[in-house]
């Protein structure tokens, strides 16, 4: 009983800072991309600390919030694209065997993601007029998207190796 209360209660806390964060884009907008890597983070440190059925909850919730809530549609699906889920699905991709595998694993979820992501922002919001007249812009900044992906996992990766070692079970003190 204790177990699932704690659970409840730190997804809660994160679902709460996620859609924070997600809303603080409309105030903010040059985090854009700094906003959801955030969010990503903490649904990390959400699933080291109370697993993945929890961290899954709160991607579907602060997701469905977030693209009700938000002022800045392009973040809330920057998380639901691809921010929310990459944490819990990294675990996953991170049991491959092959090194190769596992970076041509993330980078074909990343752009999957994108170029869904793209296309809701087209069709769903009439920006279909702005791709046609500067194909070129939209080939640069999945370009560079691509390249700030590789750099957000190496540091994502180095944060987790840090949280590990140092926090987990030290930052949350509880009895199981």
């Amino acid at each position: 009983m204790r177990r699932a209360s704690y659970a409840v209660a730190f997804g809660g806390i994160i679902s709460a800072l996620c859609l924070i964060l997600e809303f603080s884009i409309g105030i903010l907008p040059l985090f854009l991309y700094i906003f959801p890597q955030i969010c990503a983070l903490l649904i990390y440190i959400l699933l080291e600390e109370c697993g993945t059925k929890t961290s899954l909850c709160v991607y579907i919730g602060v997701s469905l919030l977030s693209l009700f809530l938000c002022p800045d549609k392009e973040g809330a699906l920057l998380f639901v694209s691809f921010f929310g889920y990459y944490p819990i699905l990294r675990v996953y991709i991170h049991k491959l065997k092959s090194k190769l595998l596992r970076i041509a694993s993330k980078l074909s979820v990343f752009n999957i993601a994108m170029v869904i992501r793209y296309t809701a922002l087209i069709f769903l919001f009439g920006m279909a007029d702005a791709i046609d007249e500067a194909k070129w812009i939209f080939v640069m900044t999945i370009v560079m998207e691509n390249i700030v992906f590789v750099m957000f996992d190496i540091l994502l990766s180095r944060l987790l190796v840090l949280y590990t070692i140092k926090y987990k079970g030290k930052l949350f003190k509880r009895k199981h």
